[in-house]
């Protein structure tokens, strides 16, 4: 059974996505910022991660960079996936960083609100070993 570790601010969302993996089969951490998640990757084994992007303490970016540059050679790889709703400006421009998330080690990005059946099939495919880069759009 694959372990996800679950990143992000908003406990709704933490839950919500505990409880649908859980369904789907997939044993669950959960951490509340990046800096958490990061302690959490150097305690366990972690096969797949899944990271908000905007959070105190680390952010999504900085999650998937230090993923990257500590874990992701060649024997081992701890594929990412990044997920966003954007921020939104008062006038009503939303700043997306999901295309940086790539960038910085993001296998695959997804917008909030978030499609679960997708992200179930981009976890399929991360764990057979399909990391080609792919943006989801909202």
């Amino acid at each position: 059974m694959a372990h996800i570790l679950i990143i992000d601010d908003d406990a709704e969302i933490r839950t919500a996505l505990e409880c649908f993996l859980a369904g789907a089969g997939y044993s669950t951490s959960q951490a509340a910022n990046g800096s958490e998640g990061l302690r959490l990757l150097e305690k366990g084994k972690i096969d797949l991660v899944i990271t908000d992007i905007y959070m105190p303490e680390a952010d999504g970016l900085e999650v998937a960079r230090e993923i990257k540059k500590r874990y992701n050679q060649e024997s081992v790889q701890i594929p990412v996936i990044a997920v966003s709703g954007g921020i939104k400006f008062f006038d009503a421009t939303v700043l997306c960083y999901l295309q940086q998330a790539k960038r910085f080690g993001a296998s695959r990005t997804f917008n909030k609100p978030l499609d679960f059946g997708a992200i179930h099939e981009a976890i399929q495919e991360l764990l057979a070993g399909d990391s080609s880069d792919r943006v989801v759009p909202a």
